[in-house]
């Protein structure tokens, strides 16, 4: 089972908005919370939706520690650092999407 979930975000008040279910899209400096059994691949396709003609893939700032992870299900927060598009041919594009860890639990199976 898979829920990706982007974490609330403040407000201009200083308020905590409402958190949006995730649509398959990773916005640049958006920071989002993971609940899976997977980490590697719920962040790809087809979980990951890339625009027409792209092909896509999640880069790790640290990659030891992603890859050091707690087996089973696990709970991770990360942000989206930034997002790297390259023009390959005239009708193809790379996307790269950087990511930095910044938490991760183990959680309980349901």
């Amino acid at each position: 089972m898979l829920t990706l979930v982007a974490l609330v975000a403040l407000g201009a008040d200083g308020g905590v908005m409402a958190p949006t279910t995730f649509t398959g899209h990773l916005e640049a400096e958006q920071t989002y919370e993971l609940v899976t059994d997977d980490v590697l691949e719920a962040l790809r396709p087809p979980s990951l939706k890339l625009p027409f003609h792209h092909a896509g893939r999640v880069e790790w700032s640290d990659d030891r520690v992603v890859a050091q992870l707690p087996k089973g299900r696990v709970r991770i927060v990360f942000v989206v650092e930034r997002v790297d598009i390259v023009r390959m041919t005239t009708t193809r594009w790379n996307s790269t999407y950087r990511c930095r860890l910044i938490s991760a639990a183990p959680v309980a199976s349901p």
